[in-house]
């Protein structure tokens, strides 16, 4: 079944939805039993008719738009927060290595990896308001790409190093803002 919406709408179980972009084409997948509305993933017409999924329809739509795009759930934020406090996540602390092999200390997930380095997080935060967070990518970046070094929540093969520095230099310094705000 094709619907092609008139602009700035598109089809769903519910009825008619509004958007303020240009108009789209939409597939939807029929089951052998005809159901109208079949459930599962939708299926969007991309470029040159291929069906896709709703993330590359997405993905195609902000390049043609002229934007960078990529397709990874909040691996971005995993990897940022990896190379943003790499040095901190491999701080000497008590127990949490058993042994060098280890890509995240033991206390990753608990409490306690926040209470037994508060004083070099907070350190680090002002550091990242005060605009230190593009220095501080590049020197990680620089240090561990070229091995592959492993670290919790790092995929070397996701992002380059200027893509990286390019998501920290809007990003952060806009969640910062809006945090300093909401503090207020």
């Amino acid at each position: 079944m094709h619907l092609k919406s008139d602009p700035g709408s598109v089809w769903s179980k519910a009825g008619k939805l509004r958007f303020n972009q240009s108009p789209c084409k939409v597939s939807l997948k029929e089951k052998e039993d005809n159901e109208k509305w079949p459930k599962g993933k939708s299926i969007w017409s991309g470029r040159n008719g291929e069906a896709v999924n709703v993330e590359t329809f997405a993905l195609q739509y902000d390049e043609d738009m002229g934007f960078k795009g990529v397709h990874c759930e909040t691996r971005v934020i995993h990897m940022l927060f990896g190379l943003l406090f790499w040095d901190i996540i491999f701080a000497p602390v008590p127990g949490a290595f058993e042994t060098p092999f280890q890509s995240a200390p033991l206390d990753i997930a608990e409490d306690s990896f926040y209470h037994s380095r508060k004083e070099i997080i907070e350190q680090r935060l002002e550091e990242l308001e005060s605009g230190k967070a593009q220095d501080i990518i590049g020197r990680t970046d620089d240090e561990y790409r070229p091995n592959g070094t492993y670290c919790v929540g790092v995929r070397w093969d996701l992002f380059t190093k200027q893509d990286l520095i390019e998501i920290v230099t809007v990003r952060v310094l806009k969640i910062l803002r809006v945090e300093v705000l909401l503090s207020d």
